[in-house]
C-alpha cells in the first residue's frame, strides 16, 4: 500500500487518511481549498466529491493529468489487481487422441479433404508447420481441422475444430469445462511492437505478424491485463465490419490508459449479401495476406474525439 500512496502523492501531493485504504487529496480538476478527491488504494476507484470527475482506473486519472511515461507504467503494475478476474480455473488440456497434424506428408480421404480446405484459404505448408494444425478422421472432431493455442510457455491452453464440409451439421467444435480467460497463441507475440487483434485463428494466421485471435469479439480481462503489463502502446483492431460497437468501446478503454488505437475498414462482401440478405463485410481470411495488410496500413486512428462523436449519434438515434 506505501507504494501505492507515494505514487500517488507525486503526482497529487499529500493525501489524508479517511479510511482503511481509502485516501483524500486536492483536486486537481476543480482546486477545491479542501482534500476532495478521494482514492481507494485497493480498487483503484477515485472521485471528486466537490466536481463529481470520477473513475475506475488510477491510470485513467493519471492520464487525465498528463503524468509522465514511467508514471503510468508503475501504475499499471501496482493497480493492475483490480482489474484481474476473482475467478482462476486451472484445467489441463490435451488434444483429442485422433489428431493427425496436417504438416507431416500424408495420405488418404480426411487429410486430403483437410489439406485441400486449408489451402484453399491461403495457408501454407510453413502456417501448418507454425500454428500445429491438425485433423481428425474420427471421433467428436471427424470432418474437421484442429486448431491449438498455446501460452507464452508453450503450453496447450485451447484448440477448435472447424468443418472443412460445405454444409456440417456442427460447424465448430470446442473442449468444454475449459477456462476461456486466455490469451491464445501468446507464444508467438512480440508485446513490444504494435498488436493486432482479429476474431478468429484463421485470421491470424493469414495476417501472419503480431496477431492474436479473440475467438469471437470480446475482448477478455487476462488479455487486457497483459497489454498493461507490457506497455503496449499501438494495437489495431481487425474485426468485422459489423463490430464497431465493440470496436469503439475497446478503444475508449484502451485511450484511457494512453495507448492509441487504429480500425481497420473493411469492404462491404458483394456476393455474400446478396446471399445472406444483409450487409456481410470481408474479413483478413476472406482478403487474404497481402490485401489485408492495405487495410491494416490505412486503419483510422480511434481518438476520444472519435468515441464522443460515436457515443453522441448513438444517443441520437434511440
Amino acid at each position: 500500500m506505501s507504494e501505492k500512496l507515494s505514487l500517488l502523492e507525486s503526482i497529487l501531493g499529500q493525501g489524508h487518511k479517511t479510511n482503511r485504504d481509502y485516501y483524500q487529496f486536492h483536486c486537481p480538476f476543480c482546486n477545491h481549498h479542501k482534500p476532495k478527491l478521494g482514492v481507494s488504494l485497493g480498487t483503484g476507484k477515485w472521485k471528486c466529491w466537490v466536481c463529481g470527475v470520477n473513475g475506475g482506473k488510477v491510470t485513467v486519472l493519471f492520464h487525465k493529468l498528463a503524468a509522465a511515461p514511467a508514471i503510468l507504467a508503475r501504475a499499471k503494475v501496482l493497480f493492475v489487481e483490480t482489474y484481474q478476474s476473482k475467478k482462476q480455473t486451472v484445467t489441463s488440456l490435451s488434444l483429442p487422441p485422433e489428431f493427425t497434424p496436417l504438416w507431416k506428408k500424408g495420405s488418404g480421404l480426411y487429410y486430403n479433404k483437410a489439406l485441400k480446405y486449408l489451402l484453399g484459404r491461403g495457408l501454407t505448408i510453413l502456417d501448418l508447420f507454425k500454428h500445429r494444425i491438425g485433423y481428425c478422421d474420427h471421433g467428436k472432431y471427424r470432418d474437421m481441422v484442429v486448431f491449438p493455442f498455446y501460452d507464452e510457455s508453450g503450453t496447450l491452453v485451447y484448440f477448435t475444430g472447424r468443418s472443412y464440409l460445405s454444409n456440417p451439421v456442427f460447424k465448430f467444435a470446442t473442449p468444454t469445462a475449459v477456462e476461456k480467460d486466455r490469451i491464445y497463441d501468446e507464444d508467438l507475440i512480440t508485446w513490444s511492437e504494435p498488436i493486432i487483434l482479429v476474431e478468429s485463428k484463421l485470421d491470424a494466421i493469414v495476417v501472419r505478424r503480431n496477431a492474436i485471435p479473440l475467438n469471437g469479439k470480446q475482448i477478455g480481462r487476462s488479455l487486457f491485463n497483459k497489454i498493461l503489463q507490457e506497455n503496449v502502446s499501438v494495437i489495431y483492431l481487425c474485426l468485422d465490419g459489423d463490430a464497431l460497437k465493440d470496436i469503439m468501446k475497446y478503444s475508449k478503454w484502451f485511450n484511457e490508459h494512453g495507448i492509441e488505437v487504429y480500425m481497420t475498414e473493411f469492404p462491404i462482401d458483394e456476393e455474400a449479401t446478396k446471399r445472406e440478405g444483409h450487409p456481410v463485410y470481408h474479413d483478413p481470411t476472406s482478403l487474404g495476406h497481402e490485401k489485408v495488410w492495405e487495410y491494416i496500413d490505412n486503419a483510422k486512428k480511434i481518438t476520444e474525439t472519435e468515441n464522443l462523436r460515436y457515443t453522441l449519434l448513438q444517443k441520437l438515434q434511440r
